[in-house]
C-alpha cells in the first residue's frame, strides 16, 4: 500500500493544528509555560454552575481565534490543580487572567467571546496595571504559597478518606491531627537548636577552683578582735578623724570683718558718685 506524502504531511499539520485551537489543560507539568509568550487563562471548577456556563464560549474562543491572534487559551481545574489556584490567589470562580511574557494581569471585561477577541486584538489589556510584584504568580514566594495551599489540599484529602472511606469519627481525626502536629513541631524545634549549635556553638565553661578562691578572700578579709572594746575617748577620736575638718572661729571671724569692710567700701564709692552728679551744673548754651 502506497501512502501519499503530501496527504500525511497535511494531516499531521491538521491534527497538530486542532491539539493548538483546543484549550490547552494547565497543571503542574506544563504550569511554566504559561510565562512564556500570551495566554488567555481560566481557573474554573466543575461544581461552579458560572464556570460551566462560560465553558462553552471559552471552548469557542479557543477553537476560532486562538490561532489568529497567536495565543494560547488555557485551563486549570482548582481541584486537581490547588497550587496553581494558590500561586495565583484565585478566590472566585471563574477568573481570568491575561499573560504577556511574563506580566500577569487580571481580565475584568464581559465573559463573551467578543470581548475576548477585542481584549487580544486591541491590546486592551495595555489599560490594565499588571498584579503587583509582591503578588507576582511567577515570583519565588508565590511559587511558595502554591505549596501551602497544596499541603492544605493534602491534609484535607487525608481527612475525608479517614472519615469516609475509614468512617473514624471526627474527633479522633483531629486528635490525630494534633499529636502529628506536636510531633512535626518538637522535631523542627529540635532540628533548629542543632542547628544554631553547630553555627553558633556555645562556649566552654569557666572553671574555678574553690579552694584557691577560698583562700584568697580569707587572706583579704581584716581579722577583728571581738573581745576588745573601745573607750569613749577613743570613739571621739575617731568620729573628728572621720568627720571633715571644721574652719577655725578666728578664721570665721576675719572673713566677715573683710566682707563688711569691702561693703563699706562700696557704699561709700556709691555716696560719692551720687553728690558729685548733684553738684555738677547744667551746661548752659
Amino acid at each position: 500500500m502506497v501512502v501519499n506524502a503530501d496527504h500525511h504531511v497535511q494531516w499531521k499539520r491538521k491534527l497538530y493544528n486542532t491539539a493548538k485551537l483546543s484549550v490547552i489543560e494547565i497543571n503542574g507539568s506544563n504550569s511554566n509555560e504559561i510565562f512564556t509568550g500570551e495566554w488567555m487563562v481560566m481557573f474554573y471548577a466543575h461544581w461552579c454552575p458560572a464556570c460551566q456556563s462560560l465553558k462553552p464560549t471559552w471552548e469557542s474562543f479557543a477553537k476560532q481565534w486562538s490561532e489568529d491572534l497567536s495565543i494560547s487559551v488555557g485551563a486549570v481545574d482548582i481541584n486537581k490543580n490547588s497550587d496553581l489556584s494558590g500561586q495565583f490567589l484565585v478566590f472566585q470562580l471563574p477568573t481570568i487572567f491575561h499573560i504577556k511574557d511574563g506580566v500577569v494581569r487580571l481580565y475584568t471585561r464581559a465573559r463573551s467571546q467578543d470581548a475576548f477577541v477585542n481584549w487580544v486584538n486591541d491590546a486592551s489589556w495595555k489599560t490594565i496595571e499588571p498584579i503587583e510584584w509582591w503578588k507576582n504568580p511567577n515570583s519565588i514566594h508565590m511559587k511558595g504559597v502554591g505549596y501551602f495551599f497544596k499541603f492544605a489540599n493534602f491534609i484535607k484529602d487525608i481527612h475525608e478518606q479517614l472519615t469516609e472511606t475509614h468512617q473514624m469519627p471526627t474527633w479522633i481525626v483531629y486528635g490525630l491531627f494534633a499529636v502529628v502536629t506536636v510531633a512535626v513541631g518538637l522535631l523542627l524545634g529540635m532540628m533548629l537548636v542543632v542547628i544554631c549549635d553547630c553555627v553558633y556553638p556555645p562556649k566552654p565553661p569557666v572553671i574555678v577552683d574553690q579552694r584557691q578562691y577560698s583562700k584568697i578572700e580569707i587572706a583579704k578579709t581584716p581579722i577583728k578582735s571581738p573581745n576588745k572594746r573601745l573607750t569613749k575617748k577613743e570613739k571621739a577620736a575617731a568620729a573628728a578623724a572621720a568627720a571633715p575638718p571644721d574652719e577655725s572661729p578666728s578664721e570665721n571671724k576675719e572673713e566677715a570683718a573683710n566682707t563688711d569692710e569691702d561693703v563699706s567700701e562700696a557704699s561709700t564709692k556709691e555716696d560719692n558718685a551720687s553728690s558729685a552728679v548733684r553738684k555738677r551744673k547744667p551746661r548752659k548754651d
